[in-house]
């Protein structure tokens, strides 16, 4: 009997370890250097981990700083997200395999190959009010690297680095958000199934009454 219960919690954890794992929403703070300006503030996903898509992203309070003292803050109220590559570059929508998450972090791959971006703007290809990361020139709002525009693209508040490589856009504050990975769902399960077990077997044993 004992066995058996063993095997049925074990088989239980791996059929949750095949399934997949739907978080809650996750929030993750913004907090990036760009030239003399930068993007504070938060972002929240739906909790989707990998390959995150313009519908992915939930909300957002952004407040973009340029040169000069300008600002501006962008909100999911205000503006909205672009997730986009080369090949369609006036589609918000198109996708890219340069925007990914996990628990703790948003991430933008500066390397990507399909000229993929991840902007936030006002008022989308008018050039004005955003944040835009861009794995390639795109040619018209989006610079190479990581740009900045509490006003306009064509004013000096304007700002634009260069960027390589897979960086963290934003992160979990703390270990708020972060989501248990599939394997440690699957031990707390086999723990317990052998709780469960322990438990049948105290209630099945006889029970001595003194004469």
């Amino acid at each position: 009997m004992l066995k058996s219960n063993l095997l049925a919690a074990l088989a239980m954890s791996c059929a949750f370890l095949a399934s997949p794992v739907v978080a809650a929403n996750i929030t993750y703070t913004v907090n990036q250097s760009i030239g003399v300006g930068g993007v504070t503030g938060t972002i929240t996903t739906n909790g989707t981990i990998g390959t995150l898509t313009t519908g992915d992203f939930t909300a957002w309070n952004l407040l973009l700083t340029g040169s000069g003292g300008a600002t501006y803050a962008l909100t999911n109220g205000n503006s909205g997200v672009l997730v986009g590559n080369i090949s369609d570059p006036f589609n918000p929508n198109a996708g890219n395999a340069d925007t990914t998450a996990d628990a703790l972090n948003i991430y933008f791959n500066f390397d990507g190959t399909d000229g993929g971006y991840l902007g936030f703007q006002q008022s989308f290809y008018s050039g004005e009010h955003y944040w835009c990361n861009a794995s390639q020139g795109q040619g018209f709002d989006c610079l190479l690297g990581k740009t900045v525009v509490p006003g306009s693209f064509s004013d000096p508040h304007t700002q634009n680095v260069s960027a390589t490589g897979n960086q963290i856009l934003a992160s979990v504050a703390g270990t708020v958000g972060a989501v248990p990975e599939p394997a440690s769902w699957a031990m707390l399960l086999f723990g317990f199934g052998l709780v469960g077990v322990t438990v049948r077997r105290r209630a099945a044993s006889p029970v001595h009454v003194a004469a």
